[in-house]
């Protein structure tokens, strides 16, 4: 991936996205939490085939405004886009739609690591 592509990613919001589940009972609506993981995961999904073999990538900071409800089994889509590579730092923009609705929309910093050796491994 280079600077300014784009991956786009879809996901359904299930009963453990909810916010009821972050402490706002029987708030069952996409919980912010919850969204910044889909972020991440589509920016991890955005970076596979980028990063040589060995490494991998972790969340170094976050930015994002939350700005409307999906619920559950609503389809949202997050589209991410690599701004800038500076060594080992990928800075990612965002931003989720359900339909023509602006969920929310950020930024993303994630930096390449060494992959550690599996649970176990000798």
């Amino acid at each position: 991936m280079r600077p300014g592509e784009q991956h786009t990613q879809s996901f359904v919001v299930r009963p453990q996205d909810c916010a009821h589940e972050w402490g706002n009972k029987g708030l069952m609506v996409l919980s912010t939490p919850a969204l910044i993981g889909h972020m991440e995961s589509a920016c991890v999904s955005a970076l596979q085939t980028a990063l040589s073999e060995g490494t991998m990538t972790v969340g170094a900071a976050v930015q994002m405004r939350h700005l409307a409800k999906a619920d559950v089994n609503d389809l949202f889509t997050v589209t991410v886009k690599l701004l800038e590579v500076d060594g080992r730092k990928y800075q990612f923009q965002f931003e989720a739609h359900r339909g023509n609705t602006v969920l929310g929309n950020g930024s993303h910093l994630r930096i390449q690591i060494a992959q550690p050796a599996p649970v176990g491994a000798p």
